[in-house]
């Protein structure tokens, strides 16, 4: 099979695509290696003087290397100075995306905010470093002003590592040159995006805001195969050893992941899948943008036993009240000191009258507000 990403779609050979041509990028899907004739072939009339001209509609692009030689991407940038807002060219290998450079007869993506024109000269000096550098950050210790977390969604064959998010003092809260927007989907894909429906792309793979006290990120995961083991992981020791602190939260499973000390969340993708990030400057700033009550650490436990609780506003009311299997209430936590941001509810195992009770299955239920949660046991040994 041939195909082209062209104008937001995937087009295939006999339907809307009829012939290759130089300067463009092509898909071949084969299940085993082929040898394929070409002829008829077309052949650029740039040269030293003249350089090639290629055309870049807004949006995503699917390029071809117009020459019989390698060329590095950041040195075609830094031949063209006045050509702004292009992106990395992201490369298509084994199923999976990677940034590279315009390789003898292969091709990438590259993304505009408008239609441009860019020159790609026969000969020029190639270089490593270019203008594509400028906006990089290298940093990932979240208690500096720039720092960016790289993420990588995997699932079966499929590695996403492009994904991420971070802060930077020159960042904007929409569009900026530190995000990127989410590649081209293929018939097989898995994606990690936050929506900014300001934008003519409206999700993003990297979302770089301005420094804050405290951040909320909404992550979205979306993938081709539904009901297959899945795994998002990080470099949980390049955060640093700060007082800043990071949490990733799962909504549908409760789950509240210290990012400091765990470096991967497995999960099963059956459907879109929303994941919470939390930033704060301090464990004492934190202000999460939802009410949150996650599953209590350790479980199966003994003597004590802790429920995180996030509080989105102040003045909420916040209840937690503990039941046996039989429905009787067993005691109600005490909740007069929760305050808006990070809090944990701690039971030790005891009723209202302050006695041990049984070993075995409890269930709990927390109100903030106008939140309930009622998903939670503890067992008790």
């Amino acid at each position: 099979r041939l195909m082209r990403y062209e104008d937001g779609r995937n087009l295939e050979y006999g339907s809307g695509l009829n012939k290759i041509q130089v300067g463009k990028g092509y898909w071949f899907i084969s299940a085993a290696p082929v040898n394929i004739p070409v002829f008829n072939a077309e052949v650029t009339e740039a040269n030293r003087k003249l350089p090639y001209a290629m055309n870049l509609k807004k949006g995503w692009n699917q390029i071809g290397n117009p020459f019989p030689i390698n060329l590095s991407w950041s040195s075609i940038l830094h031949y063209n100075p006045e050509v702004k807002n292009i992106s990395d060219l992201y490369l298509f290998e084994s199923g999976n995306f990677k940034k590279g450079d315009l390789e003898v007869w292969g091709g990438g993506f590259v993304n505009v905010e408008e239609d441009v024109k860019i020159n790609i000269p026969v000969n020029f000096e190639t270089t490593i470093s270019g203008r594509n550098m400028e906006n990089k950050i290298t940093n990932s210790d979240i208690s500096k002003e720039e720092w960016f977390l790289p993420l990588t969604l995997t699932q079966s064959n499929l590695t996403n590592n492009l994904s991420g998010l971070g802060m930077h003092p020159l960042a904007s809260e929409n569009r900026d040159p530190y995000d990127e927007s989410c590649l081209p989907r293929l018939e097989e894909f898995i994606e990690l995006g936050t929506l900014h429906p300001e934008y003519f792309q409206q999700h993003f793979m990297r979302d770089v805001v301005p420094n804050a006290e405290s951040k909320t990120w909404n992550f979205t995961i979306r993938g081709s195969s539904q009901g297959q083991p899945s795994s998002l992981k990080w470099n949980s020791v390049s955060l640093g050893d700060n007082e800043a602190v990071l949490f990733l939260f799962d909504p549908i499973e409760h789950r509240l992941i210290d990012m400091k000390k765990s470096d991967s969340y497995d999960f099963n993708l059956t459907e879109e899948r929303v994941l919470k990030f939390f930033y704060a400057k301090r464990l004492s700033s934190l202000s999460p943008d939802a009410n949150v009550a996650a599953l209590p650490y350790p479980n199966p436990f003994t003597n004590l036993t802790h429920i995180p609780v996030m509080i989105a506003e102040a003045s909420q009311r916040v209840s937690c009240t503990i039941f046996d299997l039989t429905g009787k209430i067993v005691t109600q936590l005490n909740t007069q000191h929760l305050k808006t941001g990070y809090n944990e509810l701690e039971w030790n195992g005891t009723d209202h009258s302050g006695l041990r009770v049984g070993t075995g299955v409890y269930y709990y239920k927390i109100n903030i507000g106008n939140s309930d949660f009622d998903f939670g046991r503890f067992i008790l040994k």
